[in-house]
């Protein structure tokens, strides 16, 4: 997720917004299609474009992920 929002955020910077469509795109070509990534991350992802606040989010994320893993 951070991998996400880190492209979005910079792309973002630079004044250009991915559209849905080039992500579906990307998506097809990565993986095959939606059904090939986990449902909870592809419900999260629409919910962060439809937020639009991806630096505040990429941050979030990094810092959690900085944090150590309790097993």
């Amino acid at each position: 997720m951070s991998d996400i929002l880190g492209i979005l955020v910079d792309h973002e910077k630079v004044e250009i917004l991915l559209s849905f469509e080039r992500i579906q795109q990307a998506v097809v070509d990565l993986y095959g299609d939606w059904l090939s990534i986990p449902e909870t991350l592809g419900y999260l992802f629409l919910n962060i474009m439809e937020d639009g606040r991806f630096e505040q989010l990429y941050k979030k994320i990094s810092e959690e992920n900085k944090k150590p893993r309790v097993l």
